[in-house]
């Protein structure tokens, strides 16, 4: 659990009562341990990790059973009650952190996950995957258990959190129940799954006089790569003939960046589609002279801003085995209302037409500001398309053709400029200038406040 407002919350309702969900006398409380206790089969001599272990019940359970507990929760009133609850225990410790950043290093035995996994926001939960197998022993065992029914605090449901983990190439099921109220499954670290060496990303970011905004969409691609639970992120910056300083900008950035290599590539002024190409091109050829030759590729616009989770969750979702990722867009906060209601009439139609085709799309972009590709993937296009603009229309035409699966997920949405004056001919902003011609907006109108600080 990460979001402040909900740790606020459980917070608030464990400083009121000790036992605030009734763990120690619910019935359905009482089933699910004990379920949850047997899924966890003989703990003899074992190291084991709660995650989320609120005010220790369950942990307390295992306790008695294993060789050694260590348990964390992030709400500190539940934690000081965990605390005093394992106090008999000198083989058990209670962890106050967040998770996955404050989990003690393993390896364990077992590690056990009980209707937590599905608070975590989508940073938290990348990342939490990724480290998995850094916690688990091999041959060691997860035991997940989630309540089913949806509820808003959560980011995502029981069954997405179990998908995402059977999906997980290092862990294999071997149990998968359903009960009527809850979902439970047993997964083991495959003793024969090497660690995959960790994956580099190259993000490709191309530019055409973005001087006032290229810096902030760097500084958001940096932020992304600290969160990012992997190999190396490469920067790419391609200049498409800019008069107004970025290519001075772009330069600096790229010697400031330390998470991997950074360059300034010259576009060829000839529209979004070369420049892009450009730089994904290069990036390609950088992956192709890796040790490994695989790598995610990930591009984004200088007008747009990434979010934190960014390059975790396009991580998390190749792990996942997808290969061609189409990320959400919001437009700014700040935007002018009219404009944002116009622009989610017109997506609600195009998300109608994916649908016909893509049962499982959240959303209906596939934009050059939020795309992630794996690097087989992407070569299986070349050459990659060169229109003068709506280049990734075109891509997303190549994918199809070829019948490369695009997920279109709604977890990582980019923030992007409401400006009505785009780079290109054709895209976002003519969208948006035609929105606000027939709403009698003036240009300078298109925002209400200006857009947030970086």
């Amino acid at each position: 659990m990460t979001d402040p407002e909900l740790l606020a919350e459980f917070e608030a309702r464990f400083r009121a009562d000790a036992d605030p969900w009734r763990f120690e006398t619910s019935d359905y409380e009482r089933a699910k341990r004990a379920d949850t206790l047997r899924a966890c089969g003989d703990l003899t001599g074992a190291r084991v990790l709660e995650l989320g272990a609120a005010n220790g019940v369950l942990a307390a359970d295992l306790a008695r059973a294993a060789g050694s507990v260590v348990a964390i929760e992030a709400v500190v009133a539940a934690a000081q009650l965990g605390t005093e609850r394992l106090a008999p225990f000198t083989h058990a410790a209670m962890v106050e952190g967040l998770i996955p950043s404050d989990v003690p290093g393993g390896p364990y035995d077992l590690v056990v996950a009980s209707e937590i996994l599905y608070y975590l926001d989508e940073a938290a939960y990348a990342e939490t995957l990724h480290a998995l197998p850094g916690w688990l022993a091999p041959g060691g065992r997860l035991v997940a258990v989630h309540w089913r029914p949806d509820g808003p605090e959560r980011p995502r449901g029981a069954a997405a959190v179990h998908d995402d983990l059977a999906a997980l190439p290092f862990l294999e099921v071997v149990e998968a129940s359903v009960r009527d109220e809850y979902l439970l499954s047993v997964l083991r670290h495959r003793p024969d799954a090497l660690p995959a060496p960790p994956r580099d990303a190259w993000v490709v970011m191309p530019a055409r006089d973005e001087v006032d905004r290229l810096g902030d969409a760097v500084d958001a691609v940096d932020v992304a790569a600290q969160h990012a639970a992997a190999g190396r992120t490469h920067l790419v910056l391609v200049d498409d003939g800019s008069t107004d300083g970025t290519s001075e900008v772009a330069r600096a950035a790229a010697r400031a960046w330390r998470h991997g290599t950074a360059v300034v590539l010259a576009g060829p002024g000839a529209g979004s589609g070369w420049a892009r190409r450009t730089g994904l091109d290069h990036a390609l050829l950088m992956v192709r002279r890796a040790a490994d030759g695989e790598g995610l590729i990930a591009t984004t616009d200088a007008d747009s801003r990434v979010p934190p989770h960014w390059l975790s969750r396009l991580h998390a979702l190749v792990d996942a085995g997808h290969e061609v990722i189409a990320g959400d867009i919001a437009l700014e906060p700040g935007t002018h209302p009219q404009l944002v209601a116009a622009r989610a009439a017109r997506l609600a139609g195009r998300l109608a037409d994916v649908l016909r085709t893509d049962p499982r799309a959240d959303h209906p972009h596939f934009a050059g500001a939020n795309l992630g590709f794996t690097a087989r993937a992407l070569a299986s296009l070349e050459p990659l398309p060169t229109p003068s603009s709506l280049e990734d229309d075109a891509l997303r035409a190549r994918c199809e053709a070829l019948t490369l699966p695009i997920l279109r997920d709604a977890s990582f949405a980019v923030t992007t400029s409401p400006r009505l004056d785009g780079r290109a001919a054709v895209g976002l902003a003519s969208a948006l200038a035609a929105d606000a011609g027939r709403l009698g907006l003036l240009p300078n109108e298109a925002r209400t406040a200006a857009p947030p600080p970086t």
